[in-house]
């Protein structure tokens, strides 16, 4: 009788310990699920506040709000593509080139940034052209050369000077339409 005793509450305080065991777990995936919503408003808060400067034309207080938003959730694909549109717009070139790949790589569907980073690496593919017909053998046939630069060329001047001014995700919103 007595070995039945301890059986029953050895039996009772293994499940006991099981349902204070179950009970940590929730809590531990209750608090998970809050860190994670706190880290979506952050992240939330941030943009916002990046948009509203950006559209203001107040570049450095946008970047500072999109890199922010990078410290919180590295690779983040909103904060690099308009930290990609701010560095365009800047004439920081290779930055925003940069920065289009992370959202790439993040995002690989997005095509926008495809089409931002195809637009920055045709402008600096001109300018390597332009050095390669300055500095190359005189005599070298550069009609292929002359070809690509007239196709650039074509590309660039399909949009008026205030178009090129336009950020390239209007500029790519606009073409696609």
């Amino acid at each position: 009788m007595r070995s039945l005793a301890v059986s029953y509450a050895l039996a009772f305080a293994l499940l006991f310990a099981g349902c204070a065991t179950q009970g940590v777990g929730s809590s531990s995936a209750g608090k998970e699920k809050s860190e994670q919503e706190q880290i979506r408003a952050q992240l939330k808060s941030h943009y916002d506040k990046g948009e509203s400067f950006y559209k203001l034309g107040e570049m450095d207080a946008a970047k500072a709000e999109f890199l922010a938003m990078l410290k919180i959730k590295p690779g983040e694909p909103n904060a690099n593509y308009r930290l990609g549109t701010i560095a365009f717009r800047q004439g920081q070139y290779v930055e925003s080139a940069a920065f289009f790949e992370s959202v790439i790589n993040e995002d690989p569907k997005n095509y926008k940034a495809h089409y931002n980073l195809a637009s920055i690496r045709l402008m600096q593919a001109e300018n390597h052209f332009k050095y390669y017909a300055a500095l190359v053998d005189p005599e070298a046939d550069l009609k292929k050369v002359s070809e690509l630069m007239a196709g650039i060329d074509r590309f660039t001047k399909k949009s008026s000077r205030s178009d090129r001014e336009q950020s390239l995700d209007q500029l790519a919103i606009t073409l696609k339409k």
